[in-house]
C-alpha cells in the first residue's frame, strides 16, 4: 500500500466525501451541519484547517439515523458507513469511509473497511435542568473512560504500575461483556434525558469539558450554507456562538507547536 503523506491529498479525498454527503442529504431531505474543527475551518479558513486530518459533521438524532440508512441504501462503490451494526466497530457514532483507502490507527480496533473517514455525530435535546445536563454529560464521560479506553484503546500503556494493574483488571472484565450491547446502552444515556422542548443540546460523543460541550439547541437547529474550499457546506446559522462556547477566541491561531494533526492515524491507498 502507498501511504498518503501529503495533507493536501488527504484533504482532496475528504472534500469529495463532503460533496457526496451534500448530495445524499439533498436527495433525502436530511439536514446536517459541520461541527468542531470542520466548522472552525469553514469560518477561519473558508475550508480545512491546514493541519487538520478529518471531517466532523452532526445531525439531530432523527436525521442521524435517516442519514445512516440513506448511505446504506445508496450502496456506493466507494463510500461505506461504519456504525454499530458493522463488524468489529465499537463507537457510538458513525464513520463514513473511503474504502479505496486504508486507515491504520495504532490504538483502535476497527472494521476492515476503515479508511479516510468523516465522523458523523448526533445531538440530543436536553431539558433546562442543569443537574440533568450534568448527569447526562458525566455518565457519558464515565463510559468513555471505562469502556473505550480499556476495550478499543487497549494497546495504550501506562508507566504507572498501579494504572497498569487496573487496566489489566478492566480489560479482563470488559472482554466478558457484549461490546455492542454496551454501546447500545451508551447511545440511550442521553436519550433517556431528552426533552423535545429543552433549551440545550449535547453531542453523543462529548470530547471536551462540560462547559465547552453543552450548546443551545437553537444555535444548532437552523443551518445556512458556507464556503468550504471550492464547495458549499451546511453550518449552524449561529456559528459564532457555537464556536465561542467550544473554542473561545476561535479566530486566533494556536501556537506553531500545536499546529499539527490531532490523530495518530496513517492513511494508505489500497492496491
Amino acid at each position: 500500500m502507498k501511504e498518503i503523506t501529503d495533507v493536501n491529498t488527504l484533504h482532496k479525498i475528504e472534500l469529495e466525501m463532503l460533496e457526496y454527503i451534500n448530495n445524499i442529504c439533498e436527495r433525502n431531505k436530511i439536514d446536517y451541519f459541520a461541527i468542531s474543527g470542520t466548522l472552525l475551518g469553514a469560518i477561519r479558513h473558508n475550508g480545512f484547517i491546514p493541519w487538520d486530518d478529518d471531517i466532523d459533521i452532526a445531525c439531530t438524532r432523527e436525521n442521524y439515523f435517516k442519514l445512516v440508512k440513506a448511505i446504506q441504501d445508496d450502496d456506493n462503490e466507494r463510500y461505506k458507513i461504519l456504525n454499530l451494526n458493522s463488524e468489529n466497530y465499537y463507537w457510538p457514532y458513525a464513520k463514513l469511509c473511503d474504502i479505496k483507502t486504508k486507515a491504520i490507527e495504532k490504538n483502535t480496533v476497527t472494521s476492515d473497511e476503515y479508511g479516510v473517514f468523516m465522523d458523523i455525530f448526533y445531538y440530543d435535546r436536553l431539558p433546562d435542568d442543569k443537574k440533568i445536563i450534568h448527569k447526562a454529560y458525566t455518565k457519558g464521560k464515565r463510559f468513555y473512560k471505562f469502556f473505550i479506553v480499556n476495550k478499543i484503546e487497549s494497546k495504550i500503556e501506562s508507566n504507572n504500575l498501579l494504572k497498569k494493574l487496573l487496566k489489566k483488571f478492566c480489560r479482563f472484565f470488559i472482554k466478558k461483556l457484549d461490546g455492542k450491547k454496551i454501546i447500545e446502552h451508551y447511545q440511550n444515556i442521553h436519550y433517556r434525558y431528552t426533552d423535545n422542548d429543552g433549551k440545550y443540546a449535547i453531542s453523543i460523543w462529548p470530547c471536551y469539558s462540560e462547559e465547552r460541550e453543552i450548546q443551545l439547541w437553537n444555535n444548532l437547529n437552523e443551518i445556512v450554507k458556507h464556503d468550504f474550499e471550492n464547495i458549499k457546506i451546511n453550518i449552524p446559522k449561529n456559528y459564532d456562538e457555537v464556536l465561542k462556547i467550544q473554542f473561545g477566541d476561535y479566530m486566533k491561531l494556536p501556537p506553531k507547536e500545536l499546529q499539527e494533526r490531532s490523530h495518530n492515524i496513517k492513511f494508505y491507498y489500497k492496491e
